[in-house]
């Protein structure tokens, strides 16, 4: 695949522009084309590490890529507010460092392609609007960010801290003040006074040209300069602070403080755990997440971000000092060592770079690769109620249940059977003797009526109701105790629903007797009522038996066992000869755990059949959520067996690939 990677310099000396350096060429490694995009910068293109960096550039530009196919996909890893124009095929990396998901960024979501979330906290932000995500944290290099005792030692003796209790930070002066950096020093006077062997070391810059507060100036101004260092903006301004140097920095501290007031991620917070330094963070955003070692900063009110619309904490100097005092005492008894090497195994193995890559990225690019259009993995069924055809209306309740009702309602004088959609050849419903409409709360269909089946209803009814033969029927008539006022009745869609609306699909079986042996064991999974077992066995095929996730259809025949594919069958390994599954596969959250648990309980054959994304009758049946062409589906099949038939119209014969240990 072709990707724009539309981000921050891979040279760049912050959170983003060191992701682009460690994802990117690890993309591009697994054989795909990256070209690295920068929203700021001179104009033109230059190479780094044999890979093409366009500075500079529009969205414009970008868009006219996509569409001359150029490029297939284009992967954002900025705050979408700042993007301007919406990228085509756009698949957002996507950062928000306020607690909860602002407008600002939730408002550009709905035209991606894919979602991938820095953070549980962010994945559950997306969950609560409505979006499903894809989970890609950031990392730290194991090699470079790791304890070294010798290096700490050199660091602190450099600046003549080598018996003080040095508080660290790191993190950019933003105008907005987000990185708390304001309130941090004032309780590091505070805190200083009370703990006169404390030193503050700041890694940031001193001020921009964009109205960050002049740190050097309100140092100044609280007397607290001779017991602080800060860094050197022109390393920050020209690009040359490394990894080697952060990590020494985290090594020399012997707490990092981050009371930030919201983090996309935050990296500040693995690297410097990874280090082996404790830290402390906020209790809210990304901290409570991040934290392996250290302690949090308890939030003592939210305020009002302008920008994004949204609330963010405000952690006070008070609450600092809380957490900084714990800090110390760790310090004081020696316990703080302990924590912070505990920290450090700890991200070291969960946010290496290598791991993060193999266990979270490459899953990214496998969904990529068959995506066709945005994937939400539950069916909105209040939404289809009110957009699709697929729900009860008048005369049409026998596609979706195939009960019939017992309902004796009569016919008119000379009436042919056939003609008028009575109530009584729709739907159990009757009138009581004042010609009121009641349902019959034991079909399960009643919960989901059009609105215009209820209108249709009452058309009806008052048509029928002024002929004296229907009234005299109902006149002293006694309905049972199970129907209930029509108009009482709310909708409600559940899981029964679905069952109902994908009834409705009635599945065309294939003849399979040529692939399968009267001697054979078959299984069918998602047999639904077991018409095709019933046919197998009429054609010889005594060993057949089906497994069925829907509880309505166990024991319509001999041999329907429960079960869930997504899970674990109920069978041993190597059950059955032939496993067959038609029509399922499409409709499952998980189609590869479903793909295992079939080709685990067969000895040598699966045969599916399924519905890719690119024919109609995909988009015909709701319940459908893999979103996977015909491409897709060969390539992860594949992964279990080789694929040695096609049965039209989009089936596969495939053969169990046997793994042999060595």
């Amino acid at each position: 695949m072709k990707f724009i990677w539309l981000s921050v310099a891979p040279w760049a000396v912050t959170g983003y522009g060191l992701v682009t350096k460690e994802l990117v060429p690890r993309i591009a490694k697994e054989g795909h084309e990256v070209i690295i995009a920068t929203k700021h910068g001179h104009t033109g293109c230059v190479k780094w590490n044999g890979l093409d960096v366009i500075a500079g550039t529009d969205m414009n530009l970008l868009n006219r890529m996509v569409k001359g196919g150029g490029v297939d996909y284009i992967i954002s890893l900025l705050d979408n507010h700042i993007l301007g124009l919406t990228p085509l095929n756009w698949i957002s990396y996507c950062p928000f460092d306020t607690e909860k998901l602002p407008h600002s960024i939730e408002r550009y979501l709905e035209h991606t392609k894919l979602i991938i979330a820095l953070t549980r906290h962010g994945q559950d932000e997306f969950k609560k609007a409505g979006y499903e995500s894809l989970y890609v944290p950031h990392g730290v290099d194991p090699e470079i960010y790791k304890p070294d005792e010798v290096s700490r030692k050199e660091n602190r003796k450099r600046l003549e801290w080598e018996d003080n209790f040095i508080i660290g930070t790191v993190g950019v002066n933003y105008s907005d003040n987000r990185k708390n950096f304001v309130n941090l020093i004032w309780a590091f006077k505070v805190f200083q006074e009370r703990h006169p062997k404390t030193r503050f070391y700041m890694a940031t810059n001193h001020v921009d040209d964009k109205g960050a507060y002049p740190i050097p100036m309100i140092a100044e101004s609280l007397g607290i300069v001779d017991f602080m260092a800060l860094t050197s903006d022109d390393e920050y301004i020209t690009g040359k602070i490394t990894d080697t140097m952060m990590a020494n920095r985290y090594r020399m501290m012997d707490v990092m403080c981050m009371p930030t007031k919201g983090e996309g991620f935050g990296l500040p917070i693995i690297e410097a755990q990874a280090c082996g330094t404790p830290v402390v963070t906020t209790n809210a955003s990304t901290g409570p997440e991040l934290l392996k070692g250290g302690w949090l900063i308890d939030v003592g009110e939210y305020e009002w971000e302008y920008f994004n619309k949204s609330w963010r904490a405000n952690v006070g100097v008070e609450s600092i000092l809380d957490a900084l005092e714990k800090a110390y005492s760790a310090w004081e008894d020696g316990s703080i060592k302990e924590v912070g090497l505990h920290a450090s195994e700890v991200i070291r193995r969960d946010y290496n770079w290598d791991f993060i890559f193999d266990t979270y990225f490459i899953p990214v690019l496998k969904e990529i690769e068959g995506l066709k259009a945005k994937v939400k993995s539950i069916p909105n069924y209040k939404k289809l109620y009110q957009s699709f055809n697929g729900r009860i209306t008048m005369s049409d309740c026998g596609q979706w249940c195939s009960v019939p009702c017992d309902i004796n309602f009569p016919l008119l004088p000379e009436e042919p059977e056939t003609k008028r959609p009575t109530l009584s050849r729709s739907y159990p419903i009757l009138p009581n003797e004042d010609g009121e409409l009641f349902v019959d709360t034991n079909c399960p269909l009643h919960k989901w009526l059009a609105k215009s089946f209820v209108i249709d209803a009452k058309r009806i009814l008052g048509e029928l109701w002024g002929h004296p033969v229907v009234r005299r029927h109902f006149e002293h008539s006694t309905l049972p105790q199970s129907y209930v006022l029509l108009d009482s009745i709310k909708i409600d869609f559940d899981d029964s629903y679905k069952w109902a609306m994908q009834s409705k699909y009635h599945t065309v079986y294939p003849d399979l007797k040529p692939y399968i042996d009267i001697i054979d064991c078959v299984l069918d999974v998602g047999c639904g009522d077991g018409r095709l077992i019933k046919k197998l066995r009429e054609q010889g095929v005594v060993d057949t038996f089906g497994v069925e996730v829907n509880e309505a259809w166990i024991g319509e025949i001999p041999g329907i066992f429960k079960g869930d594919v997504e899970k674990r069958l109920p069978f041993r390994d190597r059950q059955f000869d032939i496993v067959i599954s038609i029509d399922v596969l499409e409709h499952l959250d998980n189609p590869l755990k479903g793909l295992s648990e079939m080709f685990r309980v067969s000895k040598d054959r699966v045969i599916v059949f399924l519905t890719p994304v690119e024919m109609p009758d995909f988009w015909q049946d709701p319940t459908h959520k893999v979103e996977w062409d015909i491409e897709r589906w060969k390539r992860e099949i594949n992964e279990f067996g080789e694929i040695i038939e096609v049965i039209k119209p989009c089936g596969f014969m495939i053969k169990k690939r046997e793994i042999h240990a060595t």
